[in-house]
């Protein structure tokens, strides 16, 4: 209970009145929700997740295991975890409370990570859970820019391999690239001053209308009130390749894509396409 009434104290007062002894406190916290809760233990049954959480500015290494549904803490590393966090203290504590969800952390460089991201995600959706159960941020109430299961679901997609990509997958990677171009700096500033009406049409998926402008990117299914300025046509195979291997230009000169409009504004899009692709192979 004073673990509980301690994590309530940090959120009232934020997450910059953490001290080095509340991460492995709520880690704790966490472990023993793993333990004994019937809810997360359903989520966790089979599953085999090792992840090391590193707090920069104070030289402390602390990390977390679940195998089968059995939960262990403790400090130090430990050896070929699935992936790594790293971040100062207070970021990490926002990230535990609720605050920041780690997507965001993520994509904004806040915090850097190195492994594999889907497993980073399932503990990510673990401690949603956890903060759930524990009234601390109500699982409506999570602030997420890329909601856990859609994320966790074009990641494992991505793990198995191009035939796993459907068609439902592609607003799925245009959302997260969205995500991502907003919140990254090196995107940012591969956008700056653009201004792109992009219309992507898959001719066995659907046609699918990107805004970039005053440094955001949109997506939707409606299409422009006018033209767009470049019109990119392709079957959802040659968009798997791209979302695998980030090369349109093969694609191009292969007569895999069709492109109606400016070819430097094409070229843009690869690259930023890139970026994510890089971001999300971590």
């Amino acid at each position: 209970m004073e673990n509980i009434n301690r994590i309530f104290e940090i959120k009232k007062k934020g997450a910059e009145t953490a001290t080095k002894d509340d991460i492995p406190m709520s880690l704790n916290l966490m472990v023993e929700l793993v333990n004994t809760n019937p809810e997360i233990q359903e989520l966790v049954k089979g599953l085999t997740l090792t992840g090391v959480i590193e707090l920069t500015d104070i030289n402390e290494t602390l990390n977390m295991s679940i195998d089968n549904g059995k939960a262990t803490y403790g400090k130090g590393s430990m050896a070929n975890p699935d992936f790594f966090f790293r971040g100062d203290l207070v970021t990490i504590a926002k990230v535990l409370l609720g605050e920041l969800d780690a997507v965001t952390a993520y994509f904004t460089e806040v915090v850097d990570a190195d492994g594999d991201l889907e497993q980073m995600i399932t503990f990510m959706g673990v401690m949603e859970i956890a903060l759930d159960l524990l009234k601390i941020v109500p699982k409506g109430e999570m602030k997420t820019i890329i909601p856990i299961d859609t994320m966790k679901e074009l990641l494992q997609a991505y793990k198995e391999g191009h035939e796993a990509i459907k068609p439902e997958h592609v607003p799925q990677f245009l959302n997260v690239m969205a995500a991502f171009i907003n919140l990254n700096p090196e995107a940012q500033e591969e956008i700056e001053d653009s201004e792109l009406n992009i219309a992507l049409k898959f001719q066995d998926v659907g046609d699918f209308y990107i805004t970039i402008a005053d440094n955001k990117m949109s997506v939707s299914e409606q299409p422009f009130d006018g033209n767009a300025s470049l019109e990119l046509i392709m079957p959802l195979s040659t968009m798997t390749d791209v979302m695998f291997d980030g090369d349109a230009v093969s694609a191009y000169m292969a007569g895999q894509i069709t492109v109606n409009g400016d070819l430097s504004q094409a070229m843009l899009f690869q690259s930023i396409m890139e970026m994510l692709i890089d971001k999300i192979e971590i």
